[in-house]
């Protein structure tokens, strides 16, 4: 797969000490890369981004090190 040149996120807290990250998946020239597998390093969680590259999780508070492939 391309590597990856960015990967746009945003971070919100929610009132229940969550945050939702979410963002769009796209390779080095800015084109969407659609069904990129997102995971979230150390863990088990992952997302698979959907046909426009956007994909969102909901964790707890904390410090993580978005993965995609």
């Amino acid at each position: 797969m391309r590597n990856f040149l960015s990967l746009l996120f945003f971070m919100y807290a929610s009132a229940v000490s969550a945050q939702k990250i979410e963002g769009k998946v796209i390779d080095d020239e800015g084109n969407v890369l659609p069904f990129s597998s997102v995971l979230i390093k150390g863990t088990t969680q992952g997302v698979t981004a959907n046909n426009q590259g956007h994909f969102s999780f909901i964790l707890p508070n904390g410090t993580y090190t978005i993965i995609c492939r």
